[in-house]
């Protein structure tokens, strides 16, 4: 058995994690397979839906127990919301444990592998959440989207209660927006790439509004408040009474969700829902579910304005970039989708709910070719073995397409001939 892996924890430290679960939890196991899992993401909201979600999906509850050992829950994290996204997991809180072995055991990544026994008990290691996406991807590729969460009978009312004092028309089907804006972390300037000026989305929303829809945009009172207005459009971000229960009771009930790759999508994820996403970004560590719609930011030169077409962006890998430090190094930024496209994009999404996605795109051949050229490399990293992005039935927009013509000419380069990006500011794995 080989523990290598990219942190140089050591046997001692492995050792001393898998004794303490086993203090931990021996009390309290029923019978069915343990599975024990360190969790280190307790500052990001999305990582509490979406490992969770993913430990559901692999173990089910009918035959294995599975114990979710945290670090101390952040305090920008929403514990009743933390703790409505570990439901159906054993919450293992203050382990016998210093905090800095627990941290590198569950941020590292195993190299050969992410699952191991340790006699009867069974210890899935997360690299904060790269592995166990990977196990994940490789499990449910083309399956389509799996609710592992329902709200609870006095959570739904709750929740419904709440809709009602925010107006909220029961009659219309809802859609909820998410448009990232920097002041919900802003000591966490490094993520400023992914932003998003939500007064681009206003034709879109309005436009959904004359379909039939009612709109919550969903958020912390540090956004800008939404610049339409209409008795159907609802900001969530600027209610007088705000409650995150809300968002997430609007999230499960929706027709659909608008998100731009950050955390409220994997709360969509979780129930289950159909998901857009606008100005997010195409990455390694950014997989979404069959039969989802991308309209990404284009990624382009600074200095000349150039956009980087699919192959290069590969061939660079530029979809291993997470830093503001990166695309300043490499001259790049990344451009917002224009109003017109958002709008369009979100018009070619309500058309194809509920339909075949038909005949495989050229996004997705292109995604089948890049996959298979990493697995057949077998890199010692996940994103190295596998591609987040090849995926059944998701697409790129047309919109985007038009924007970007010869985006997709080119095939995937082989891997041999490929740079890396400048790592970001303290390295990672």
């Amino acid at each position: 058995m080989s523990f290598a892996n990219s942190r140089n924890v050591t046997y001692r430290e492995i050792g001393r994690f898998v004794a303490a679960a086993r203090r931990a939890i021996d009390p309290r196991r029923d019978g069915r397979k343990a599975v024990v899992y360190p969790f280190s993401g307790v500052d990001f909201i999305g990582h509490f839906w979406f490992d969770p979600h993913i430990l559901r999906t692999l173990f089910p509850a009918e035959t294995h127990q599975v114990f979710f050992v945290p670090l101390p829950l952040s305090g920008r994290v929403d514990a009743r919301m933390a703790a409505l996204a570990m439901r159906g997991l054993e919450v293992v809180e203050g382990l016998d444990l210093p905090h800095d072995i627990l941290f590198r055991v569950a941020v590292t990544l195993f190299r050969d592998q992410a699952r191991f026994d340790f006699g009867d008990l069974h210890v899935v290691f997360g690299g904060a959440s790269r592995t166990a996406r990977e196990l994940y991807h490789r499990g449910h590729r083309g399956q389509p989207p799996q609710a592992t969460l329902a709200l609870t009978e006095a959570e739904d009312a709750e929740g419904t209660a709440l809709a009602k004092r925010a107006g909220l028309d029961p009659g219309r089907p809802l859609v909820v927006l998410h448009a990232r804006s920097p002041g919900y972390n802003p000591a966490h300037a490094f993520n400023r790439f992914r932003d998003c000026d939500i007064a681009r989305y206003t034709p879109a929303i309005e436009m959904l509004v004359r379909r039939g829809y009612a709109v919550l945009r969903i958020g912390d009172p540090s956004m800008p408040r939404l610049p339409a207005a209409s008795p159907h459009i609802h900001d969530g971000a600027h209610l007088a009474e705000r409650a995150p229960l809300l968002d997430v009771w609007a999230i499960a009930r929706s027709a659909f969700m608008i998100h731009c790759c950050s955390g409220p999508a994997d709360i969509g994820r979780a129930f289950g829902r159909p998901l857009l996403g606008i100005n997010g970004y195409i990455g390694d560590f950014n997989e979404f579910e069959s039969g989802h719609l991308l309209l990404p930011k284009t990624m382009a030169e600074v200095a000349t304005g150039r956009a980087v077409d699919y192959a290069e962006m590969l061939g660079r890998r530029l979809t291993r970039l997470g830093h503001m430090y990166q695309f300043e190094q490499l001259g790049l930024h990344m451009v917002e989708a224009e109003p017109e496209a958002i709008e369009q994009a979100c018009v070619e999404f309500c058309e194809r709910l509920g339909k075949p996605p038909g005949p495989p795109s050229r996004y997705e051949q292109l995604n089948e070719e890049e996959d298979a050229l990493r697995r057949a490399a077998g890199g010692p990293f996940p994103e190295d073995r596998f591609w987040a992005m090849d995926l059944p039935g998701s697409r790129l927009a047309q919109a985007f397409l038009d924007r970007n013509p010869g985006f997709l000419d080119r095939p995937p380069p082989p891997l041999a001939g490929r740079s890396e990006p400048p790592p970001p500011p303290g390295g990672g794995a």
